[in-house]
């Protein structure tokens, strides 16, 4: 699990290595807990790219979580 740019302006990528197909559920948070991007998608067997849109979000600091399978991951992501 990764993400990149970080910080971001515009587009963040999120790389995420899975053994089998599954699938992942994206969801970003802003600094009051509120979710401000949702996606689910279906994860192909290796390496996946996903994009999240980062366009239109104010600056600041947002809370990215991520589950698939028996995985969960946070990571904090810097807007600029």
């Amino acid at each position: 699990f990764a993400i990149h740019p970080n910080p971001v302006q515009q587009m963040l990528f999120v790389s995420i290595s899975v053994p089998d197909v599954m699938t992942v559920q994206l969801r970003l948070y802003d600094a009051k807990g509120a979710i401000v991007k949702q996606l689910q998608t279906n994860l192909l067997k290796g390496n996946n790219e996903l994009q999240l849109n980062m366009t239109g979000l104010t600056k600041g600091v947002y809370v990215l979580d991520a589950n698939w399978g028996n995985n969960n991951k946070t990571s904090k992501v810097l807007k600029e």
